[in-house]
Parts: structure tokens; sequence; C-alpha cells
């Protein structure tokens, strides 16, 4: 049996079903348990699939690759993941990237953590809002409650009409509140 080594390069080989359940496992290991970590010391608020997945429960989850994080300090907390993950792999496997994008006529910053040998984005960290007041915890970690959630969907779908995310995350919240009434009505 071959051994996988990580590269940085971008030449990576093609996986099959073994590899990619090992890369997932190790995926698990390098960034998931870091990044829930984290949130749990430096009370940060999830929102985003990752975040719906574990309000909503197993009929409702679809894949997500990043997580969304909300944070009083945003470049701070990302600094402190990127050098979480470098530490818990023994080499320089993150990176922090500064992105903004546009929020009321201006541009807000957005930190993400990145990893090195496939570019991809393993979480975004954007600052705080002030409306988040409740919140969910589950084993320390605390999630955007579903209600915030839904209004947050309802205010994006009506500004841009455009965003298809927004369309698909706001019909997953609606299923999963028919049929949790549903279930309501027959107890």
């Amino acid at each position: 049996m071959r051994k996988r080594v990580f590269n940085t390069g971008q030449n990576l080989p093609k996986a099959g079903i073994q590899d990619y359940l090992e890369l997932r496992e190790k995926r698990d290991l390098l960034v998931k348990k870091p990044i829930l970590r984290q949130s749990r010391k430096d009370k940060t608020v999830l929102y985003g699939g990752h975040a719906l997945n574990r309000l909503l429960g197993r009929g409702y989850q679809r894949e997500t690759y990043d997580y969304d994080i909300y944070s009083n300090k945003p470049k701070h907390h990302a600094q402190q993941l990127e050098r979480s993950i470098d530490h818990g792999t023994n080499s320089d496997l993150a990176f922090v990237e500064q992105t903004q994008y546009p929020y009321m006529g201006r541009m807000k910053p957005l930190y993400r953590v990145k990893l090195h040998f496939n570019d991809r984005v393993e979480a975004d960290y954007n600052t705080m809002p002030s409306d988040i007041t409740c919140v969910k915890r589950d084993h320390g970690v605390r999630y955007e409650t579903l209600k915030r959630a839904k209004d947050k969907y309802e205010y994006m779908n009506k500004a841009s009409g455009v965003d298809r995310t927004a369309f698909g995350e706001l019909d997953r919240i609606r299923t999963y509140e028919i049929i949790k009434n549903r279930r309501n009505r027959m107890l």
C-alpha cells in the first residue's frame, strides 16, 4: 500500500473512494476539531451551512465545505486558527487571506483561513453583528438561531433576487418548519 503525503503543489493525484475517505478523516482531525475548539474558547458564533446542518438535524443536511463564523475580533481569531492548524500538523499548512464584500453600500472585511495544498476556504471570519443576542449552544459551541437565519435569508432573497444559495437555505428551513408543525399537530 502506498503512503500518501500532503504536498504543497497543485498536482495532487486523483483520489479513489478509499483515498477520499482517508482525506476526509484527516480533514476532520486537522481542520474541523481546531475550528470547533477555537469557537468554544473564543466564544464565537457559527452561522451558515454548518450551523443549519446542526440545527435542522439529519434529514435536512447538505454537504458544506467551509465554516462561517461571527467574531468580535475576526482577524485575530482567524490568525489563531491558522496557528492552531499549523501547530497540529507541524508545518505551514494554513494561511489567512483578507477579502472584502459589499454590505449596505460599503465594503466590509472578511478573513478566510485557507490550506496551501488545495487553496480551499476552510473558515470565513466575519464581524459579529449587533443584533445577535440569542444563540443556541451545543457542547459549548454557539450557533445562530434558526429564526435569525430564516430572517437573514429572507432579507437576502428579497434584496438580491439572484442569490441561489439564500433561496436553497431558505427552502431547507421552510421544509423543516412545515414538517415540524405537522408532527406537532399530530401529537
